[in-house]
């Protein structure tokens, strides 16, 4: 495995549903007691260059977190990084799984993304194995890995590439053959036929993704996808069980056919139920959390369970937002979906948590204040059913769910300090830039160059007069609203704009660095 990696590195990312606050959160909605994630001890498995831990011993200097992969130029690139970052509570380890099986020291989470599908049955029953010995009493554990029945179709492309693809071929010169056997199959099908259509819309999706993600995951010489009924069979037999997806919008009825959904309720097996809703969707990758069989975990998440943690907003309204009774509000989600809510007291809730974001908000204040806003008092019959709509506003990706404090910056200081995490990606290069809550945040080239300057050194206008010296050595070049002469005072009101539009930006999207260290 290291040798793939080590020709053709995949350049590593943050992954939000692979941290343990999310892990955490799930699991306290199913009725787990998880470890505090700000003291945890976080093991990944497969780290890569150890880009998805670092992020989150970024966030929470006061765990513990190892990160161990076989690539040893990946393990050495992440080394750097997180050395230069100052993050003394992380330890990236060259090790295989092999490696780690053999260790007994216990972990309060465990995080395998990536790895279980594509990696020999061998390495996988050695896996299960690590969890099962691994694993605290109280912890959880997340395997991403190539589900079924949806990667029945998936794998026709991947069988159409291996019958052109040299595998004793250079990584690029792979890529490329298998790219052009699926542009050339795709285009030439036509859609009326099954295969056509399947070829074009998995061309589709693979034509936004790098050469790294083709050459690792669809021509990796180990691809083995499991439906989710046999992949908790083997966990199980390791002291293991389902407790849930990361994503928990994918295990929500409100996706189901209005004309199934009596069909699926009335299963009174989870796993079983799963297993359907897979089907249903035809779910080809799955993030599965597991914990110790000892539990007694609900049937399903339940509202009642969020009384301990909290919410942060996870988009943004549309325009003012009437708190008044049946008029519609549109909330946009980051990736551009829009959600519409008429309830006064949801809206109220959305509000509250918007005017504040990033940070988070306890439950309970934003049940009181919710109504408070409104005017009307709380009875069970109102709570119940705002939390309720909350929760699936958490599956529908418009609300965060944690487990513990967001602690934030929100306003900018009089010498701006952005986090550790973006200024490196800027300073490299990298875009888009970590955020400091575990995500990526696209920066114009302009706002790139100004994230390297908020070190905490300059004040606001002193990151103008270094930006006005860039203009005039031709460094840096700035567009203004009409075509007029670039005077000093034009290429000063122009910087001045864009600088407090920028900074203005940056609470919002987590760029600021972290007020508490936690």
């Amino acid at each position: 495995m290291s040798s793939r990696y080590d020709a053709l590195p995949y350049r590593g990312k943050a992954y939000p549903y692979a941290h343990p606050e999310r892990m955490a959160a799930v699991g306290a909605l199913f009725g787990l007691r998880p470890p505090d994630i700000r003291t945890a001890r976080v093991l990944e498995v497969g780290c890569g260059d150890g880009i998805n831990i670092m992020s989150m011993a970024y966030q929470f200097p006061r765990a513990e977190f190892v990160g161990a992969d076989p690539a040893p130029q990946a393990i050495l690139r992440g080394t750097l990084q997180a050395a230069s970052l100052g993050l003394d509570n992380l330890r990236l380890i060259e090790a295989g799984i092999e490696d780690l099986a053999h260790d007994d020291v216990p972990f309060d989470y465990i995080i395998a993304h990536g790895v279980f599908s594509w990696v020999a049955p061998a390495v996988q029953d050695m896996l299960l194995d690590m969890l099962g010995r691994r694993l605290s009493s109280d912890g959880i554990a997340y395997v991403s890995y190539n589900a079924l029945p949806g990667w029945h179709i998936r794998s026709v492309a991947r069988d159409l590439m291996d019958t052109v693809v040299d595998r004793q071929a250079a990584p690029a010169e792979q890529v490329q053959a298998a790219r052009s056997i699926l542009e050339r199959y795709a285009d030439e099908l036509p859609e009326s036929a099954l295969h056509g259509h399947v070829l074009q819309t998995i061309r589709d999706m693979l034509r936004e993704h790098s050469d790294a993600f083709w050459f690792h995951d669809f021509l990796s010489p180990e691809n083995h996808a499991y439906s989710v009924t046999d992949f908790v069979t083997k966990a199980g037999q390791r002291g293991l069980q389902f407790l849930g997806e990361a994503e928990l919008g994918d295990s929500m009825l409100d996706r189901v056919p209005a004309e199934l959904r009596h069909f699926v309720e009335s299963e009174t097996d989870r796993l079983r139920r799963e297993q359907i809703l897979d089907h249903l969707s035809n779910r080809s990758f799955r993030r599965t959390l597991l914990c110790r069989q000892h539990h007694k975990l609900s049937f399903d998440a339940l509202p009642s369970n969020m009384a301990n943690l909290h919410l942060a907003a996870s988009g943004f309204p549309e325009g003012d937002v009437d708190l008044a009774d049946d008029v519609e509000a549109r909330f946009v989600r980051r990736d551009g979906e829009r959600i519409i809510v008429a309830n006064a007291l949801v809206k109220s809730a959305l509000k509250i948590l918007c005017d504040v974001q990033p940070a988070s908000v306890p439950h309970e204040d934003v049940v009181q204040e919710a109504a408070r806003n409104i005017g009307i008092s709380l009875d069970s019959d109102l709570r119940e059913n705002l939390e309720q709509i909350l929760l699936f506003l958490h599956g529908a990706q418009l609300i965060d769910i944690l487990p513990a404090p967001r602690s934030v910056r929100l306003d900018v200081s009089e010498k701006p300090l952005v986090c550790r995490l973006a200024r490196w990606d800027a300073l490299q290069g990298e875009y888009p830039v970590m955020n400091a809550l575990h995500s990526a945040s696209a920066v114009t080239p302009f706002e790139q160059l100004l994230l390297v300057l908020c070190d905490g050194t300059r004040t606001i206008e002193q990151l103008i007069e270094v930006l006005t010296d860039a203009v005039d050595t031709g460094d840096l070049h700035i567009n203004t609203s009409t075509e007029q002469e670039l005077t000093a005072k034009v290429v000063r009101d122009t910087l001045v704009h864009q600088v407090q539009a920028a900074l203005s930006r940056l609470p919002s999207v987590g760029l600021l660095e972290i007020d508490e260290r936690r």
